[in-house]
């Protein structure tokens, strides 16, 4: 017994000692994006990272949340739950309607950012866990900005007509369309660069914090850098996202007003 707790508080000291610790060797095996294990399918052998893991987790949640939810949902004596999601709804329904979009357009877009919006948050907060998150790996970030980048124009299209989407990209002028094209292709790596830089750099800094004052201080800073910036991030890129959208129909918008405008002057002055 005596042996048991010598071991013991020599591996707690150790633990929790100040500096002494292989930070270079800490930090290259949190900056790890290589897989963790492997799938063999018929087609071939499939890597898996760490991140698929965090995705896969994080998508599971949701649906066992969403099937719980949705058999729980009441008209009367609400649940503090529903409440909640339903102030979430109405906060979303609220942006919609601050970019452009009247109620028929809200309806179709809130589900959507409400759900994206849960998703990159919730995969930021897997690093409670002392897991890296998946936007820590740049392929994660990527793919969600190009992802973003057909659902805007896809949305743009269902809301304007094809027509009114080209309309929008000579919006001021037609020379400007090689710039407004090429808006559309930084939009992507905008989205993806914030939301790596932000949560990998979070998450290197609480590592190499918890290498080198393992005690107390990682806790404390990564109620902001876990938890707080995960949490801005999913709806920094959810708002993004609603914006993007906004801006399509704002712009088609604001050139029928021009049209109505320019048309009543030139009727003013036939009557002159």
């Amino acid at each position: 017994m005596l042996e048991f707790l010598k071991e013991f508080l020599q591996q707690l000291v150790r633990y929790f000692q100040i500096g002494g610790r292989d930070i270079g060797k800490g930090i290259e095996e949190a900056i790890n994006f290589g897989p963790v294990f492997s799938v063999t399918t018929p087609w071939g052998v499939v890597p898996i990272p760490l991140a698929v893991i965090g995705i896969e987790f994080t998508v599971l949640v949701i649906l066992l949340f969403a099937v719980w939810f949705k058999y729980h949902v009441k008209v009367y004596d609400i649940s503090t739950v529903q409440s909640l999601v339903e102030k979430m709804f109405n906060m979303v329904e609220n942006a919609c309607g601050q970019n452009h979009l009247n109620e028929k357009q809200t309806h179709v877009m809130a589900p959507y950012i409400v759900s994206v919006g849960a998703f990159i948050t919730l995969t930021n907060l897997v690093s409670l866990f002392k897991v890296a998150p998946p936007a820590g790996n740049p392929a994660f970030p990527i793919a969600l900005g190009i992802f973003t980048l057909f659902f805007v124009i896809v949305m743009g299209i269902y809301f304007v007509g094809i027509k009114g989407f080209l309309k929008t990209l000579l919006y001021p002028k037609a020379v400007l369309l090689p710039f407004n094209i090429l808006d559309y292709i930084i939009k992507p790596i905008s989205l993806a660069f914030r939301l790596f830089g932000n949560i990998f750099g979070a998450y290197i800094l609480i590592e190499f914090i918890s290498l080198v004052i393992p005690l107390f201080v990682p806790s404390i800073l990564g109620l902001w850098f876990d938890v707080g910036d995960g949490i801005i991030q999913g709806l920094v890129f959810a708002y993004l996202t609603l914006n993007y959208v906004g801006e399509i129909v704002d712009k088609l918008a604001e050139m029928e007003r021009e049209a109505a405008d320019k048309a009543h002057e030139e009727q003013r002055l036939r009557e002159i």
